[in-house]
């Protein structure tokens, strides 16, 4: 009686395993089952750029500045800069500086050939003064994060050293930082 129990159990055993071998899938389905769908959420919520790269809202100044090399490179020093600026603003705000110089010249000078001059230099002036400042304010924000980074290392050695996973310890040093280099972190 003992045989017959022993030789039941054996066969239940063998055919639950063999049961669930053959309905569990193997570990490369289980992978391609993830990825599957990974891809699915890709493509259902689109990954935005971690650079602003939107040119803008306005129709003819987006038809400007989109698809060239000025257009990309601005991109970054705005983003650099810590602008929230969209490049036809940036444009627009270069493009109103020149008027509004140039028509303060015009205004108070007069129609002269100097006048005209001096409103020509004025409101090529004022299109470059946006383009000044916001080089100076990119070079601002550069040197203060070199100066935050080795601060900013040292956290996160420490806080890996001390058994934080890597994206606790960016959580943790972008609270104990200040700005600019935080909003690095908290981008990251």
């Amino acid at each position: 009686m003992t045989l017959a129990f022993i030789a039941a159990a054996l066969v239940f055993i063998a055919v639950a395993a063999l049961v669930l071998a053959l309905t569990s899938a193997s570990p490369a389905r289980r992978v391609e089952a993830r990825l599957s769908r990974l891809d699915r959420i890709k493509e259902s919520k689109p990954v935005e750029n971690v650079l602003r790269t939107d040119t803008g809202t306005f129709p003819l100044l987006r038809g400007l500045s989109t698809g060239n090399a000025w257009s990309a490179q601005t991109a970054q020093d705005l983003a650099q800069a810590g602008w929230g600026l969209k490049v036809s603003e940036y444009l627009l705000i270069r493009i109103a500086a020149a008027t509004v110089l140039g028509l303060g010249a015009l205004l108070v000078g007069s129609a002269s050939p100097l006048g005209l001059l001096i409103t020509v230099v004025l409101g090529g002036a004022g299109f470059m003064l946006p383009s000044v400042i916001l080089r100076y304010y990119r070079s601002r924000r550069q040197k203060a994060i070199n100066s935050q980074l080795a601060e900013m290392l040292s956290l996160l050695s420490n806080s890996l050293r001390s058994g934080f996973a890597f994206t606790q310890a960016v959580e943790l040093a972008a609270k104990q930082m200040g700005p600019p280099i935080r909003d690095e972190l908290e981008r990251l």
